[in-house]
This record gives structure tokens, sequence and C-alpha cells, in this order.
């Protein structure tokens, strides 16, 4: 197991991006950047240094920066990581919603198409628990995609650094 990364750092394209992307939900949420900033949990000052790639995003600033913006969580790793365009969430609302209350199994159900990037290829031991948990959900009805493994990866990575370790004998 790695260790976590302290903040997260992309290339200077992403970062001017991620500003991009947020000076554009700002406005459609109709918002000052002090507003933004105050939900966030930051001063506008450290806001603006993170909007410009001066300082590298901490976990914190990120979390704060998705829920000032609506964001999906992860949105601003995959941004500043990947480039990819961040997630709102009422966009992932509504496509849960497309599919709610559809008797169908997974497999039979209209796709939802995702414009973002592809994810980055998977590893060789990543590729066999991928096909391996793929296979495990469909003999249930259930979809696994790529996109979704590698979130619950890194969810799994930053889970495992937070979570404290437990004794055998806890709670005995």
């Amino acid at each position: 197991m790695g260790t976590r990364v302290e903040s997260i750092d992309g290339t200077e394209e992403h970062r001017a991006q991620l500003d991009r992307w947020m000076n554009e939900r700002r406005k459609e949420l109709r918002a000052k950047w002090v507003e933004v900033a105050r939900r966030a949990g930051m001063s506008p000052q450290h806001l603006v240094r993170i909007r410009k790639g001066r300082v590298a995003i901490s976990w914190d600033a990120a979390d704060g920066i998705e829920r000032a913006l609506r964001w999906e969580r992860g949105s601003v790793e995959a941004a500043v990581l990947h480039g990819r365009e961040p997630v709102n969430r009422t966009d992932a609302e509504e496509k849960m919603d497309e599919t709610r209350g559809d008797d169908r199994p997974i497999a039979d159900r209209p796709v939802i198409e995702d414009h973002r990037k592809e994810p980055a290829p998977l590893t060789a031991e990543d590729a066999a628990l991928y096909h391996y948990l793929r296979e495990s959900l469909a003999a249930h009805g259930l979809e696994l995609t790529k996109e979704n493994f590698l979130i619950m990866k890194r969810l799994g990575k930053r889970m495992a650094v937070e979570k404290e370790p437990v004794s055998p004998d806890h709670g005995r």
C-alpha cells in the first residue's frame, strides 16, 4: 500500500482548465467568489491562490471546493490530475433518475453516455481484480464500469490511509 499524497497538484494546463470550470460553475450557481470561498471553508485569498495554480490543493480544500460548487466528490482531483470535467451533483442525480424505476436487468437498460475522457489503462493486477469483480457482480445482475472501479479503488486507498488500524481482539 502506497502512502497518501498530501495534496493535489497537476499540470499548469489542467490547473488553468480547473479555474475556467470553477468560474463557469460559480456563474451557473450565481455566486460570488467570496461566497464560494466561505462555503469551501477558506479565505478568498487562498481560493485565488488555488485557482491561479500558485499552491497545491489539499484534500480538505478539494472537498470544500466540491461542496461549494456542488460537484461530485473526486471532481477536483479528476480535473487537476487527468483534465476531466467536474461532474455537477445534479448531473449525476439526473443520470440515476434515467434508470430509476426501470425493472429491466442493468444489461438491458439504455446506456447513459459519458463524454468524459477514457480512464487511464489498468495495471495487470488491477485488470485481474476488475474482471473478477465485474464477473462476480454480473452473476447478481449488477454492472461494474472501469470508471467506477477506479473511483472505488481510489476511495479505498484514501480510506485505508485514514482509517485507524484495529487489533484482532478489538471489542472483546
